[in-house]
């Protein structure tokens, strides 16, 4: 197999990587609902940012709206389309600092930032994957 073709496996790979930790966001933001114990900790930092006592519902929906554009984000970028795969990074650097706005000195908080960081460098390491797959495309046509 090719150099070309294991790196563009490998940046297939790692675009589930949003869908997976959205599906588990969603897992997640369930648990919380029900008031499980660290049911949270593995929600979007936007879901999280956006739990009140009086709206314990709104989680659930914006989870559901992230997970959506998530899914759609990370199939585009799958196809090869930068801006999508950029555009889901942005989405992940923007969600990782809501991370720290309802900031609470507990192991849920922290577990939230380490999961969310996780995929955040998952995600540049996608896009480290991107520019060598492309590097060795233009290798390989040149002969």
């Amino acid at each position: 197999m090719k150099r070309f073709d294991k790196l563009l496996i490998l940046f297939q790979r790692l675009t589930l990587a949003p869908i997976i930790a959205g599906s588990l966001g969603l897992i997640s933001a369930f648990l919380s609902y029900f008031r499980v114990q660290y049911g949270g900790c593995l929600m979007f930092g936007l879901a999280a940012f956006s739990f009140v006592e009086e709206a314990a519902y709104a989680p659930l929906i914006i989870t559901f709206l992230l997970l959506g554009l998530n899914v759609f984000l990370s199939l585009e970028a799958a196809k090869g389309k930068r801006r999508f795969y950029v555009a889901s990074l942005l989405f992940a650097l923007v969600d990782f600092v809501f991370c720290f706005i309802p900031w609470a000195a507990n192991a849920e908080s922290i577990i939230r930032i380490i999961f969310r960081g996780l995929l955040l460098g998952l995600l540049i390491a996608g896009l480290v994957v991107y520019f060598l797959a492309q590097k060795a495309l233009k290798a390989e046509k040149r002969g």
